[in-house]
């Protein structure tokens, strides 16, 4: 929620320098440390973290997300490489969706320099409002049956008893 509303509070600008002094290296670091934690707990590639606290720390919106990009390769690495261990890759669908996404990234950035950075900033909020709901109806769907671990089947498919 309170990515939300930085999204639509905060207008990061189309031009901004970091400049690396002692405090904002160690919120890089910080930053990198719950960019790291949330990719490996919930699975997503640390952007929705990354960006907006790089825009706060006075990079501009899509310095932020060129970043984000290159963050994101060694997580997604060091995640496959964990989950194909686990039996929870399925590489065809992997392939498929990860070349189809490749191909789209330069469409994309080319399309986020047209927008202006409140529009950016609105459009990334409203995306994080979407996931919220979606968690949220997700969450309604799981038996309240108390804390039951997830276990992994032959095939490493993932299940809850």
């Amino acid at each position: 929620m309170t990515l939300i509303v930085i999204q639509v509070v905060y207008v990061p600008a189309r031009e901004g320098a970091l400049d690396v002094t002692l405090p904002v290296g160690i919120a890089l670091f910080l930053l990198g440390c719950l960019c790291g934690f949330l990719a490996g707990l919930l699975g997503i590639g640390g952007g929705a973290v990354a960006i907006p606290g790089l825009t706060l720390l006075g990079m501009s919106d899509l310095g932020a997300r060129g970043v984000s990009m290159v963050v994101m390769l060694p997580g997604a690495l060091s995640g496959t490489v964990t989950n194909y261990r686990r039996g929870l890759v399925r590489v065809g669908p992997a392939l498929l969706v990860g070349c189809t996404a490749v191909c789209a990234v330069p469409f994309g950035a080319w399309c986020a320099r047209l927008l202006s950075p409140r529009v950016d900033a609105l459009l990334f909020g409203a995306w994080f409002a979407v996931l919220l709901v979606r968690s949220i109806i997700v969450a309604r769907k799981v038996p309240r049956t108390g804390f039951e671990p997830a276990t992994f089947r032959s095939g490493g498919e993932r299940s809850i008893h």
